[in-house]
């Protein structure tokens, strides 16, 4: 109970300042959109002009309806689970290399408590610390939303979709949790788990883009030159096993959005989880710290 004190204390200064910025930057989001929706009603429109194609490549099917908060949310949730991706793998990543830091890491030790006890205290008051930040979202996003909408049927499925679409950002932070975790358990320095956390979220992030992206260049030679190439459809078609790999694409809030997240992958996030967690112990128990 000691250790989880400490890291509480630790972090909490992080945690608070993190949620407050994150919240905050939700609320001006969700204020922006109601302030200026005529806008967005002519972007609408604008953007419905554009090839089906190029609507499908972006995940919009062949319509665009931005007027429609949950094509707004949705959006900012795709970038929203970058952000919050990326502060669940530092802060893992970190967890334990900075007790190395300080020196800390003896007194740690010294209590009657083993390294695998400490690996996990630490996992739970960070996921913990994740997990608030995450609820907290949906507290602010409902606030905001909820009133603008007079059909109960329409607030009870906004806030089903709301709470399908958060709940799959905490398990993709847990996911890049745990192996920020991993990263801790062997990395030697804080520097290097940093750089890990950076280039991580940037391969995960291209993987899932390379077939979209390839597609998008053979649209616009079609649509510019007249015609395309169809080696470039061939290998976006090749590498869409890619998007497979990529936990931004498990939980791409678009799919959530078309037809909701399917049960499986909600599995796989929680064994991949538990499974990136158990390595850390078996790393962390293995390290030399002399």
């Amino acid at each position: 109970m000691q250790i989880i004190k400490l890291e509480i204390k630790d972090i909490i200064k992080k945690t608070f300042f993190r949620i407050c910025i994150v919240s905050l930057a939700m609320a001006l989001l969700l204020l922006f959109y109601f302030q200026l929706k005529p806008q967005f009603i002519e972007l609408a429109e604008r953007l419905n002009e554009l090839p089906p194609e190029l609507l499908k490549l972006i995940g919009a099917g062949t319509e665009i309806n931005i007027i429609k908060i949950t094509y707004f949310f949705t959006y900012i949730m795709v970038i929203g689970n970058i952000i919050l991706a990326y502060h669940a793998l530092s802060s893992g990543s970190n967890a334990l290399l900075k007790e190395e830091k300080r020196g800390s890491v003896y007194y740690l030790f010294a209590k009657p408590v083993g390294r695998s006890e400490v690996v996990l205290y630490k996992y739970m008051v960070h996921l913990l610390a994740y997990a608030l930040e995450v609820l907290l979202l949906f507290f602010i996003t409902a606030i905001f939303v909820i009133p603008s909408v007079s059909s109960k049927t329409v607030q009870i499925k906004w806030l089903k979709y709301n709470g399908e679409v958060l709940a799959g950002s905490f398990l993709l932070g847990a996911v890049f949790l745990s192996l920020g975790f991993w990263y801790s358990s062997f990395l030697p320095k804080e520097k290097e788990a940093e750089d890990y956390s950076f280039y991580t979220i940037l391969v995960f992030l291209i993987m899932g883009s390379i077939p979209n992206i390839l597609r998008l260049a053979n649209l616009l030679c079609t649509t510019i030159k007249g015609r395309g190439f169809a080696i470039l459809e061939e290998i976006g078609k090749k590498t869409e096993f890619l998007q497979n790999i990529s936990p931004f694409e498990w939980l791409n809030p678009v799919r959530a959005m078309e037809g909701g997240y399917k049960p499986p992958v909600f599995i796989t996030c929680i064994i991949l989880s538990a499974g990136l967690l158990g390595i850390s112990l078996i790393c962390y128990n293995r390290r030399d710290f002399r």
